[in-house]
């Protein structure tokens, strides 16, 4: 009898997942044979304008957002940076975040992406030399570049979309990390099974701290499966290293057409969530600098957040509005309307994104200290005095059927509050935390 019900019981399971599965693929989330994502997302990436903020990877699981110069809105000279195209520069965010000058210990940053970028040294040299920061090439040991299995060789075919991402990552460790060296790791692919397995490559190859700017949508049944990308997990276990992930960046729930979710890895708990702020330089203030949670409703884009659906509720996390395990944990800079200045492919881009926010955290924890960074996102909790607390702005503007947000106003899950909330965790850098 037992096992009959048993039988019954996963063909239910087994009908019931083909029928989200022809669901999905009809309502445009589809697979790539290649490994190429083929992932619906907002408004912002449908537009298709050369002159509008789009998504780098139109399809795909990278976080990074382009901002052509002629998106730039009206009223925005207040956010203007010092860098090329206004951008925010290495200069404006070591201000804003009052990131040390020293290390304590020689540390190496990894990001991990997928597929090819040929032009990355040249492209890293040009930024760095641009913003006078010192040198940073294969030749001096300082960039390691290799592909998932660890060779520096036999690198993934390129893929220009990601382009933009992997520069964008490298770019941020730089500026957040003058002296750190750096690690880039290219996946094979963009699905789950590869980017794991590069992160696995790169803490195996020595890196400190990791950087991760791409999301899957935890409720996609064609990527993260039944269990929400929870056998994924494993590959982000790694004692010691400080793994970052970035949050999303479509609002609260993450709402990709049809999947209000949050994000995986960032709904990891081996990893720090990281979402999104829009960074204002304010001279007249005591910090010179103000922020807000990234919330940009015209183009459906804002930072990520929300209570995961099966991640188990870390110790270190007290919340007490969602049972799981809560994104995000800290925030940075990723807003459209506050972007940062990069090199690609030999001309001068302005991005925003929780792409910006993860790599750039990762390296401003490299300088913390090695019991610091082992603690992973606990050491902000443990140690929130080494956060700006974001205390204004929200991120609900994800609808449902009915044009309701799904996230009620005052919600923390979705609004900024004194002290914890989910669109900026416990806040932005201010330094780093201190040893225990």
């Amino acid at each position: 009898m037992s096992g009959r019900f048993s039988l019954v019981g996963f063909a239910k399971v087994l009908c019931l997942s083909v029928l989200v599965f022809t669901a999905l693929a009809s309502s445009g989330y589809a697979a790539g044979v290649t490994g190429k994502l083929h992932l619906r997302k907002p408004l912002l990436g449908s537009l298709g304008s050369p002159g509008r903020p789009h998504w780098a990877c139109r399809e795909g699981a990278c976080d990074a957002i382009v901002v052509p110069a002629a998106a730039a809105p009206a009223g925005a000279a207040p956010a203007a940076g010092s860098g090329e195209r206004h951008g925010l520069d290495p200069q404006d965010l070591q201000a804003a975040y009052k990131i040390p000058s020293t290390l304590g210990s020689p540390q190496t940053v990894a990001v991990v992406d997928a597929y090819g970028y040929p032009n990355a040294e040249a492209d890293l040299a040009a930024y760095r030399s641009q913003y006078g920061l010192p040198p940073c090439t294969a030749a001096d040991g300082c960039f390691k570049k290799v592909n998932e299995q660890g060779e520096e060789g036999n690198y993934p075919a390129e893929e220009p979309e990601w382009d933009v991402e992997a520069a964008l990552d490298v770019d941020m460790v730089s500026a957040g990390c003058p002296q750190c060296h750096i690690l880039m790791v290219e996946g094979s692919t963009e699905l789950p099974r590869d980017l794991g397995e590069s992160v696995n490559t790169a803490a195996a190859l020595g890196a400190n701290e990791i950087s991760n700017s791409y999301g899957y949508p935890q409720s996609l049944l064609l990527y993260c499966g039944l269990l929400a990308c929870l056998r994924y997990n494993q590959d982000y276990a790694h004692p010691g290293v400080f793994i970052a992930a970035a949050a999303g960046d479509a609002g609260y729930d993450d709402a990709y057409f049809g999947l209000h979710t949050t994000d995986f890895p960032a709904a990891s708990p081996n990893v720090v969530a990281v979402g999104g702020t829009a960074l204002f330089k304010v001279p007249s203030t005591p910090r010179g600098w103000f922020e807000e949670v990234w919330n940009e409703p015209a183009i459906e884009a804002g930072t990520g957040s929300g209570c995961t659906r099966l991640e188990p509720k870390p110790a270190w996390q007290a919340d007490g509005g969602c049972s799981k395990r809560t994104d995000d944990d800290v925030a940075a800079v990723a807003a459209v309307v506050t972007p940062v200045s990069i090199r690609i492919d030999g001309e001068w881009t302005l991005v925003g994104g929780t792409s910006v926010s993860s790599p750039l955290v990762a390296a401003i924890m490299a300088h913390a200290g090695s019991s610091v960074r082992a603690l992973g996102a606990q050491a902000f909790y443990q140690d929130p005095s080494a956060l700006y607390d974001v205390t204004e702005g929200f991120n609900w503007n994800a609808l449902d059927a009915s044009g309701v947000s799904e996230c009620m106003p005052n919600e923390y899950l979705c609004n900024a509050e004194v002290g914890y909330d989910g669109p900026t965790g416990l806040g932005t850098p201010d330094g780093v935390p201190s040893e225990p």
